[in-house]
């Protein structure tokens, strides 16, 4: 069937990565049992393969050349925060890993909002400076207190460690360690910063919006 060539063709390409790739494969199964694909199939696999063909593949070569050399950096800056909300979230991991991500949602993604709002905070010098000692604000409860980082994990599983991190913080503050390369929040003062309660043994991130001057 020539559509089932047409498919293979694309997933040939190096360009047909991620969602765009299980499509194809799952019509690409139901054709190849004989089954009749639905009117909205039909039209999801049209977007699919006009994004898939031999002439993207060459405007993909052009815009990673531009992607490494202009946006590269902001990228993966705004993926930490695009990570962890829903719309971006896919195209963000993409970043994360190295992929190279397609151009029509990425510069959507840059000219969002809420990516100019994260892009400001990066741009902002820290207010806390390394070492320094802080308490929290009234505006601070546990919710606001993390012990993620992409890519590390959580590899502090236990919560009675955390617990006690948590408590010692609030009754004692804690030590600055260092100014974090990650922003999870598009709100003004939302430099993370990595801390050190008195008498806790682990670290965690705060925003800087719930920190003050100890």
């Amino acid at each position: 069937m020539e559509l089932l060539y047409e498919i293979q063709a694309a997933l040939d390409r190096p360009i047909c990565s991620g969602w765009d790739r299980a499509f194809l494969e799952s019509i690409a199964f139901q054709l190849d049992k004989g089954k009749v694909l639905t009117g909205r199939q039909k039209t999801i696999l049209g977007r699919v393969l006009s994004q898939n063909t031999a002439q993207e593949e060459e405007n993909l070569q052009a815009w990673k050349e531009k992607y490494f050399a202009e946006y590269y950096s902001i990228a993966r800056q705004v993926a930490y925060y695009h990570l962890r909300q829903p719309y971006y979230a896919e195209m963000a991991k993409d970043i994360l890993t190295g992929k190279v991500p397609r151009r029509k949602r990425f510069i959507k993604m840059i000219n969002n909002k809420y990516t100019k709002k994260v892009l400001r905070e990066y741009a902002k010098s820290p207010r806390f400076l390394l070492g320094t000692y802080v308490k929290i604000k009234t505006n601070f409860d546990r919710t606001r207190m993390s012990f993620d980082k992409y890519g590390e994990g959580d590899i502090f599983r236990s919560w009675e460690y955390k617990r006690k991190a948590f408590l010692n913080f609030v009754s004692k503050g804690g030590i600055i360690l260092s100014v974090d390369d990650e922003i999870h929040s598009a709100a003004k003062g939302a430099t993370r910063y990595k801390i050190l309660a008195i008498g806790a043994t682990i670290p965690f991130y705060v925003e800087e919006r719930f920190l003050k001057r100890g």
